[in-house]
């Protein structure tokens, strides 16, 4: 026990012994009990977090003689962290001498109370409280370690169960994932590959997440060519092909309130001006150690517009931009001077089946060079994204 309780007790002995000397032991049982009266959770504000630990044995009558007691309860301190004794509205209260400690050994709480004269009352023993500081929802046990009484308390003591302390995932409305698309509708001419601009709001309490979302599209007519961030802020760390789309894992690599933008490469395998179809973007359930607590995705809808039987892949040029951005080739690369108002954002470079041979971003330049000596000879179109979120659309024919 203590060692001020024993202090205590030897104070204690001559009164006890004289006002009790003819009792008789009871035989009735008590089973102390831990419970949390708070209910804990993970997300939300620090007073969401906290714990409130009570020690109880239900009612104590005066004829049960409780003098005093001392216990000790074991936990994780990784989990969770006490901190506060609570008196108020125990037992303890009332007694004379009262301590909890939190410090003297490492993932253990331990306390005493004693008094001159029994107490009794249907309140807890004693309480304290401390937080929960883990990030994951994760089950974390305490456990009444012994609880001891003085000696001539009538009840005896059988174990107790072991407290598990299980945080909810209380809502916040600040934390969210949401997936946009800038466009409502999306039409297809001529051309048979597009880009959608695509933006990710990111708001938790977790930094350096990895993130997962579905693009998906209800038609065979389309497919996903490829999914590109526009800045250094997240990378994408795994791509997998479904059915009708892709699912990308991305890692944010640094915190911050605007907006994570990518592009959607989308080509079209097959005309078809009859119907209109859906492109949808999904993000999907974050790990249980996130606070996030609102999902919200995005569609666009996809329609193709045929302008008589010419069903045949062309470039479509900008012709604001037309007079202002030129593409120029030497032996050695594809230079793109631009002399425009607006700044190029990013380019991407196709090839004559429209498929997408690279992507160059972060363009701060007037003028951009590509090196053309891994290019085979043919034509290249170059999609160039500028900062109005229009696109300029140019050909470029490579010789031997």
């Amino acid at each position: 026990m203590n060692k001020r309780f024993t202090i205590y007790m030897m104070l204690l002995l001559p009164m006890i012994s004289i006002g009790n000397s003819g009792s008789l032991f009871s035989q009735n049982e008590v089973k102390p009990v831990l419970t949390n009266y708070y209910n804990t959770g993970l997300c939300g504000t620090e007073r969401n977090k906290e714990i409130l630990i009570l020690l109880e044995v239900g009612n104590v009558a005066l004829k049960d003689s409780l003098y005093g007691f001392d216990f000790s309860v074991s936990y994780d301190p990784e989990m969770i962290k006490f901190e506060t004794p609570i008196y108020i509205n125990t037992l303890s209260e009332f007694f004379e001498w009262k301590d909890i400690s939190f410090g003297l050994d490492y993932g253990k709480v331990k306390g005493y109370a004693l008094a001159n004269y029994p107490l009794g009352g249907n309140k807890p023993l004693i309480g304290f409280l401390g937080k929960y500081i883990h990030d994951c929802k994760v089950a974390t046990p305490l456990v009444l370690e012994y609880i001891e009484f003085t000696d001539d308390y009538k009840k005896s003591v059988i174990e107790s169960d072991t407290l598990w302390i299980m945080p909810t995932m209380v809502e916040n409305p600040d934390y969210i994932y949401n997936i946009s698309i800038e466009e409502e509708l999306f039409v297809f001419e001529k051309e048979d590959t597009k880009l959608l601009n695509s933006k990710i709001q990111y708001l938790s309490n977790e930094s350096g997440e990895e993130l997962s979302f579905d693009v998906r599209i209800d038609s065979d007519n389309y497919v996903i060519e490829a999914i590109q961030p526009l800045n250094s802020s997240f990378e994408i760390i795994e791509q997998n092909v479904l059915q009708d789309g892709l699912n990308l894992r991305v890692n944010l690599n640094e915190a911050i309130s605007e907006f994570y933008e990518f592009s959607i490469l989308l080509r079209e395998l097959e005309k078809d001006s009859n119907q209109t179809y859906k492109l949808n973007v999904v993000p999907l359930q974050l790990s249980e150690c996130n606070c996030v607590s609102k999902y919200n995705g995005d569609f666009v809808e996809i329609k193709t517009v045929i302008d008589g039987q010419d069903t045949t892949v062309s470039i479509i040029e900008d012709n604001h931009y037309s007079n202002y951005i030129n593409v120029m080739t030497d032996d050695a690369y594809i230079t793109i001077d631009n002399q425009s108002a607006n700044t190029m954002k990013a380019i991407y470079l196709f090839n004559y089946e429209g498929k997408l041979v690279n992507t160059f971003l972060n363009i701060s330049h007037v003028r951009y060079s590509i090196d053309k000596s891994n290019l085979t000879p043919g034509v290249y179109f170059l999609n160039i994204q500028m900062s109005d979120l229009n696109f300029v659309k140019k050909a470029v024919l490579i010789y031997n």
